[in-house]
């Protein structure tokens, strides 16, 4: 089957009368702009159309319409409408799927049918709300209470974008295309799709199918309003199918222009988080925390007011961050056992020495009377210092001036001491220059492992897809070749038939026998298309029995018995009482069977046998395919 394009839909909608099935879209009508077209938002595999009740226009309902099939989506749909329901949810729609609803092209085709919301797509209200940083702000706030229920409920859309988010007037937000979601009952199962990738982490696959698929766009989406609150320059990354990220920044975030940006952001929440997503972009791991998770490591409000970055002095909200002391938290490097404790050898190495930030010193530290302290020199090396300096004649340590000689070892112990520290920070450079480097490439190694195996999955899908559509060609042409043989047959018999054939009783010859579409009421037979092959969208398919004969001086009547079979098997029957008048030299007489409904048939070849005092006098074939 085709489906329609978005063009076909848009000429049908034009009249809901017509083409809707449900009696309360057949009395509405179609939102239209202003050239006179129906008003459409489209995305990759449906569009979507407003219509409003005439009844009531109060009544709304967004029209979804399917560009492509997508397999097992009935059933996933009464789960998600049985969910949604049982849940009421702040945020989701009731969303009803519903076969053959749409009349196209002479084809019946699915609908989802929801309440329409007036409102913004989120680019579009972030597009308008530049200027205005605590919108953005409270945006944010919002997005995640509708998150953390959402977690809490276990449920998941699976493809959070700008397109598929609702801002309405009172900043209430609303998540539509619920096609791929997940809920308990699809636990196990596949999803759909995998969503637009500028949102998604790259190493999703279909098989990561549960209420944590959320997780990474949440987050993507969070941190994009709160940036640009504020940075509001970032919207330069805007390109249509993103907000500010797209696929390429999570591939290479240390190389992306983004996360520079990010991470020198006035904002210290941004700093953080955009730390934190970048962390999650070079893990080779598909995990993602919940962004409640995330984001209950700050101290951020989840209520709506918040200070934005230029209202009065400050420059930050007010639910800032914590302060952080800079030595809290740090790794502590091992000393040697030579070197005794962190408060023997550096004032500020345990909390009680120097705090940082109010600049006091531990006064229970001194330095031993009679000792060179140096961390870097071994005990050993003190002792032969110091009895080097008690054989010295008439040398006071404690004096003015000191020995050259106790001055050269000073120089030189100081001396030893930058070289140890220069090596010593040269290594930790290269262990996180190194760090980084084996990071890279696990990054890498892990993309291109899920590429490739995407690609095998492509190959073997294609593969698989490729064996059946040359099984399918062959029962075609079977199927195809067997229709021939056997409509050459039928022709040849029925041309023999027709040919040689009289009714006696009325003096009249068989012409031919005709086969045509028509409703409840026929038609006239100049409007009459002939074929001997209809679908299973027809109605009634009518015979049409010409005869000639010679004119007569009274009224004949007579009475034809017609017998249908389908596959060899008797269908229906039912007699035709009809005349000849006395002038005619020529006539027709038809009669049919069939519903008043589409898609009652049932494909298969038929047979129609005419008998007139019981003596069969045509037959006719018709086929009726999918």
């Amino acid at each position: 089957m085709n489906w329609p394009s978005i063009s076909d839909y848009q000429t049908a909608i034009l009249n809901p009368s017509l083409c809707f099935q449900l009696a309360e879209l057949r009395l509405s009508q179609t939102s239209l702009m202003s050239a006179g077209t129906p008003k459409t938002l489209s995305g990759n595999s449906a569009c979507v159309f407003q219509l409003i009740s005439t009844a009531s226009p109060v009544n709304q309902w967004a029209i979804r319409c399917f560009l492509r099939p997508v397999s097992d989506q009935e059933r996933r749909y009464q789960l998600l409408d049985q969910h949604i329901n049982a849940s009421r949810l702040q945020g989701l729609l009731d969303a009803k799927y519903i076969p053959q609803a749409i009349l196209v092209n002479n084809q019946w085709y699915p609908i989802i049918k929801m309440p329409w919301v007036e409102g913004f797509t989120l680019d579009q209200f972030i597009d308008q709300s530049l200027n205005s940083p605590s919108q953005l702000l409270d945006l944010a706030s919002r997005w995640r209470i509708l998150i953390s229920n959402l977690y809490s409920n276990r449920l998941a859309h699976g493809n959070l974008e700008h397109r598929n988010i609702i801002v309405t007037a009172q900043n209430s937000l609303y998540l539509v295309d619920y096609d791929t979601a997940f809920i308990p009952t699809l636990r196990g199962e596949k999803s759909l799709e995998l969503g637009n990738e500028n949102f998604q982490s790259p190493r999703r696959t279909l098989d990561n199918f549960d209420e944590k698929i959320d997780n990474f766009s949440a987050l993507v989406i969070y941190l994009s309003l709160r940036a640009l609150a504020y940075q509001p320059n970032l919207w330069q990354f805007y390109q249509g199918e993103n907000l500010i990220f797209t696929k390429k920044d999570y591939l290479n975030p240390y190389q992306s222009s983004l996360f520079y940006q990010l991470k020198s952001s006035p904002d210290e929440i941004v700093r953080q988080l955009a730390g934190v997503l970048e962390n999650i972009c070079v893990s080779s791991s598909v995990i993602v925390p919940e962004l409640e998770t995330v984001l209950s490591n700050f101290s951020i409000s989840t209520g709506a007011q918040q200070t934005s970055p230029n209202q009065g002095a400050a420059t930050l909200p007010e639910t800032r961050v914590a302060s952080v002391n800079p030595l809290q938290n740090q790794p502590i490097i091992p000393l040697p056992s030579w070197q005794g404790t962190p408060s023997q050898i550096n004032p500020v190495a345990n909390a009680n020495a120097v705090n940082p930030i109010q600049g006091q010193v531990n006064p229970n530290f001194q330095v031993p009377a009679n000792n060179i302290v140096n961390p870097l020199v071994p005990p050993i090396q003190q002792q032969n210092i110091q009895s080097l300096g008690n054989s010295l004649p008439n040398t006071n340590l404690n004096t003015n001036p000191k020995p050259k000689s106790s001055l050269l070892l000073k120089i030189f112990a100081g001396a030893s001491s930058a070289v140890a520290f220069f090596f010593f920070c040269l290594s930790l450079y290269q262990i996180y220059y190194y760090g980084k480097r084996i990071s890279y490439l696990e990054s890498d190694v892990s993309y291109y492992s899920g590429q490739l195996n995407s690609e095998r999955e492509k190959t073997a899908k294609l593969e698989k897809e490729l064996a059946q559509e040359k099984e399918l060609r062959e029962k075609i042409l079977l199927s195809k070749n067997q229709r021939d043989i056997a409509s050459i047959t039928a022709g040849i018999f029925e041309r023999v038939l027709l040919g040689t054939n009289e009714i006696k009783r009325i003096n009249a010859k068989v012409d031919s026998l005709k086969f045509y579409e028509g409703g409840n009421e026929g038609v006239v037979r100049d409007l009459r298309k002939y074929s001997s092959t209809f679908t299973t969208a027809s109605r009634f398919v009518y015979f049409e029995l010409n005869l000639s004969h010679p004119s007569r001086s009274v009224r004949d009547n007579f009475v034809v018995q017609h017998i249908w079979y389908k596959d060899n098997v008797e269908w229906a029957r039912g007699t035709l009482n009809t005349y000849l008048e006395p002038a005619w030299v020529n006539s027709y007489h038809n009669d049919g069977r069939g519903w008043p409904e589409a898609y009652k048939w049932s494909a298969g070849n038929y047979r129609v046998e005419l008998l007139v005092d019981g003596e069969k006098v045509a037959i006719g074939n018709f086929t009726v395919t999918p």
